[in-house]
């Protein structure tokens, strides 16, 4: 039973049921849908895969219109990697990405483009297997290698978008390479360029290089020179790439996006602020916005600051943003470091928030993000719960679909810059759902709203300011209830742990 070939066949075999997988949900999913903000979108490309995806797309339009590929597609505020990727691939297979709508296109080459990188997985796979052989015991290697094949967590996210199909190849790689414990200039070289991919696929990786750096030195002891100057050569080699495509196309050259630079500051400064100062993580925020405000006008930096958002700014002037997100990094570190203890005691509680292993989570992203697909299925039917919605407002077809559940009619109006509550009625001032959401907590005299994954879109989506104005008018309207957030989140909202709700 164990022996090389079974290995070989495991390998095999899981790459075609990956396969069967992805064609399955390309057939079953590659369509559009009314999100449950009331957006048109892609089942399979939304959230985060939605702005790569657009990303793409500009470079893809970009490219077609005769800009040259360093001068093509936006600033780089994300991962540097996955839409390259994408527009490649669409360059060479000749589809497109969105309509002139700006809409997602549908059978549009989804599915070549999934195998693909499936096959690198398992061509990864295929490379580990040849090392391990021969350091393990066969029956080891073969437990191993089919784990690695078939583990559901891993094997779901082959049949998606998201980065981790693209970054756990060369993870395998990079796992192989480092197995030699090998001397060679050349081959640490590429061992450093490995892991240069591996940040530009997934940033939070940036520092992977030093318990790296940790390890050659243990290994090699006293030698321990050449393999670590050449390990940082290879690494270097991606941040130079990286630098020279973005002076190229903005002027500035950098290699950390925009994002990372801004995360700490949305996320965790104000936490640690907060605590620090014994407030409120709004007042925490405010005290920030005020000390960056000081800092644009001592510095005369040429940016506006926004009213939606207390991180982000407007601005003509490319370099006056570098600037200004270079501060951000700046009086984030320097919260974090100076408060350690307020610090760690955050990140321990967040880090029990997280839950490292969800097998059916692509299934479950692809079937039920947007009311249409949720309501039609046999799950939603089953539901004894009452449903409230503006049952005299909805298509006669969407009535149908509700017929046999017990409907509890909540009309709804919508008009600019307007929130009412009414004992059976609301105006909104738009028709998002978590508009209605919100009207109907407060009309039924609900105490409080709490708010869980409610972290935002990316900070050059509409969307983004949409709902961080739709709150601002929530909480300032007359007969509304306070709300917070008890997860991490880039609107302007109070903020309280999950655990504030024990006890």
């Amino acid at each position: 039973m164990y022996s090389k070939s079974s290995i070989y066949l495991t390998i095999i075999v899981a790459f075609l049921a990956s396969a069967v997988l992805s064609s399955h949900y390309i057939l079953k999913y590659d369509r559009l849908k009314t999100s449950t903000d009331g957006y048109r979108e892609h089942a399979m490309i939304k959230i985060a895969i939605g702005n790569h995806w657009q990303d793409a797309d500009k470079i893809l339009k970009d490219i077609k219109s005769g800009k040259n590929y360093f001068t093509s597609g936006r600033e780089h505020y994300d991962e540097f990697l996955p839409q390259k990727l994408l527009a490649l691939y669409y360059y060479i297979t000749g589809y497109e990405i969105t309509d002139s709508n700006m809409v997602f296109k549908v059978n549009n080459g989804k599915l070549p483009y999934l195998i693909i990188k499936t096959f690198l997985y398992y061509l990864a796979l295929f490379y580990f297997s040849k090392k391990i052989l021969t350091m393990l015991p066969i029956k080891n290697c073969f437990f191993i290698i089919l784990f690695l094949a078939l583990e559901p967590s891993i094997f779901q996210y082959h049949s998606s978008f998201w980065n981790e199909s693209l970054f756990f190849p060369f993870e395998i790689l990079l796992l192989s390479l480092l197995l030699d414990q090998s001397r060679n200039i050349l081959k640490n070289i590429l061992i450093g360029f490995i892991l240069g991919i591996m940040f530009t696929i997934s940033q939070e990786i940036f520092l992977y290089i030093v318990p790296l750096l940790f390890y050659f030195f243990v290994l090699f002891k006293k030698k321990s020179i050449k393999p670590i100057l050449s390990l940082v050569i290879g690494y270097l080699l991606i941040l130079v790439i990286i630098g020279f495509h973005n002076y190229k196309k903005i002027g500035v050259a950098y290699f950390m996006p925009f994002g990372s630079k801004t995360a700490l500051y949305i996320y965790l400064a104000p936490q640690v602020l907060a605590k620090k100062n014994n407030s409120s993580v709004e007042q925490a925020r405010k005290k920030m916005k005020e000390q960056t405000k000081m800092w644009i006008e001592k510095n005369n930096i040429d940016v506006t600051q926004s009213t939606t958002a207390f991180w982000l700014v407007i601005s003509e002037s490319q370099e006056d943003k570098n600037k200004y997100f270079d501060y951000l990094q700046k009086k984030a570190l320097k919260i974090i470091i100076t408060n350690p203890f307020a610090s760690i005691q955050y990140i321990f509680k967040q880090s029990l928030h997280t839950l490292v292993l969800n097998p059916v989570y692509i299934k479950y992203f692809y079937q039920f993000e947007g009311r249409d697909q949720f309501y039609k299925s046999e799950i939603h039917k089953k539901l004894e719960q009452s449903l409230i919605v503006p049952f005299k407002s909805l298509p006669q077809d969407v009535r149908n679909q509700l017929s046999g559940k017990e409907i509890l009619d909540f009309g709804l109006t919508v008009k600019e810059g307007v929130f009412e509550f009414n004992q059976n009625s609301a105006c909104t001032p738009n028709a998002l759902a978590v508009s209605y959401a919100f009207s109907i907590a407060a009309s039924g005299g609900a105490s409080s709203i709490k708010l869980a994954g409610f972290d935002g879109y990316s900070l050059d989506d509409k969307r983004y300011h949409e709902m961080n104005e739709t709150i601002m008018l929530f909480r300032n309207a007359s007969g509304s209830i306070p709300i917070e957030s008890i997860t991490n989140t880039s609107y302007e909202l109070p903020q309280s742990s999950v655990y504030s709700l024990i006890g």
